[in-house]
């Protein structure tokens, strides 16, 4: 069987042609990322431009099912725009080279033709490595002058274990939707975890060292433990592991799962106090807070949970919150929001609403200036002297341990709104440093 993946309008003779919502010569009609074929089936697949039209974590996922489809040692092709070839024409053209190479970098404005990511040839030859592929090959040729082509052949090799069940992990995931491929940056932080799960379980086929099985559970279960639940059933179901450690390991994760480990690591990062502008040493201490609590469970069957972390979530703030995935930059895109409310209602002026969000957003993520600065123009404007000059001072020590442009400016302009007594000085939220650097005074 060979595979014409994204065929369009472009019938091959010899290949099962698949599209995934163009009718008009498709043979099937199916998606890339959820190939309806048996494993180990197709003896080569051409996608032939068409991995630009997705994201980056859906064309991982993409390429996946490639992999998992294909036979051993069958062949893989990739045509794609060449990215760097692309834009020596831009930068190098003339008006009309120009003009003509930006559809091939973008794509056009028809349901199907966009292009959401085009991959420099060094990133995708990266991510075929992590999927399994071996013996790539690049070649590059152009259609016409404003068409340059990036292509790649790669093949599946005749030892794909470890790689063809985190293949069907993938599509695990995306059947029971623990991942959503249009949320780009929550997919590619899980997308991360997976290549930790894959890296892992490759090393464990090659050295039968089982402690790489449990760096699995313990790591995953600090960041998701329904994706380490899910993936441990995949495990379990291919007979990777003896009934004992299966018995003992869904146990861990069904209690985890239970009671929503991700929001109690979320609660413990809230309640720990200070570490302004020190987030990473923050985030580092309750991972490794919550590893931990994972290890004592499962060295030790009859640890009591509740013994080793408060598991009550009555928290409006973690109720507020909307997160499955315990990462750094997900926490910090959670408190962003809080913060662009907390801006809303500065200009709004509902102070009290204002400080209650930027208050929420300084205990999630505590490198942000403006929050603390924003808080001190805010107690200030309600005479509270006591609390802007503490916001006020934890701007300040952000300035001597994060690297900002104009920082002795920064510092004047701190100090001196810190001596300011009239209200109407500070009465403005302060959204973005590029508002500050524009104007001469405050």
């Amino acid at each position: 069987m060979k595979l014409n993946l994204g065929c369009g309008g472009e019938h091959k003779k010899g290949y099962v042609n698949i599209d995934a919502f163009d009718n008009t010569i498709a043979d099937k009609i199916m998606s890339v990322i959820d190939l309806k074929i048996d494993d180990n089936i197709s003896e080569e697949i051409l996608m032939s431009q068409l991995i630009e039209h997705f994201g980056i974590a859906r064309s991982i996922f993409a390429l996946s099912e490639c992999f998992r489809v294909l036979a051993s040692q069958g062949k893989l092709i990739i045509e794609t725009p060449d990215l760097r070839e692309s834009f020596k024409i831009y930068l190098n053209g003339e008006r009309e080279d120009r003009k003509n190479i930006l559809p091939w970098i973008y794509g056009v404005d028809i349901p199907g033709m966009q292009h959401r990511f085009c991959f420099p040839e060094d990133l995708i030859e990266e991510e075929l490595k992590k999927l399994g592929f071996e013996n790539i090959k690049k070649d590059y040729f152009k259609y016409d002058k404003h068409q340059p082509i990036l292509r790649i052949e790669c093949y599946k090799p005749k030892n794909f274990e470890g790689f063809q069940l985190i293949t069907k992990y993938r599509k695990k995931l995306l059947d029971n939707s623990k991942i959503d491929l249009d949320n780009q940056i929550n997919a590619l932080e899980k997308v991360e975890l997976i290549e930790f799960f894959a890296e892992r379980l490759i090393s464990f086929l090659k050295t039968k060292n089982e402690k790489k099985i449990e760096e699995i559970l313990i790591i995953g279960s600090t960041k998701s433990p329904e994706m380490t639940y899910e993936f441990f059933n995949v495990l379990t179901d291919n007979g990777f592991l003896s009934r004992d450690k299966e018995n003992l390991y869904m146990k861990v994760l069904e209690k985890l799962k239970e009671i929503d480990f991700v929001k109690i690591l979320l609660k413990k990062l809230l309640s720990i106090d200070k570490f302004v502008g020190k987030q990473d040493e923050l985030f580092d201490l309750v991972q490794k807070n919550g590893k931990n609590i994972v290890r004592k469970i499962l060295y030790n069957s009859d640890t009591r949970i509740e013994e080793l972390i408060d598991l009550s979530l009555n928290d409006s703030l973690i109720e507020e919150i909307n997160i499955d995935f315990f990462s750094e930059k997900l926490v910090m895109l959670e408190a962003n929001k809080l913060f662009q409310k907390g801006i809303k209602e500065f200009n709004l002026s509902k102070f009290g609403e204002a400080i209650n969000y930027f208050e929420k957003s300084s205990k999630m993520f505590r490198d942000q200036i403006l929050t603390y600065w924003n808080l001190g123009r805010l107690y200030m404007l309600r005479d509270d002297k006591k609390n802007a000059k503490s916001y006020y001072e934890k701007s300040l020590s952000l300035l001597k341990i994060i690297d900002y442009e104009n920082e002795k400016d920064l510092k004047k302009l701190l100090k001196d709104e810190m001596e300011l007594t009239k209200k109407n000085d500070y009465n403005k939220s302060i959204v973005s440093l590029r508002q500050i650097y524009k104007l001469d005074k405050l």
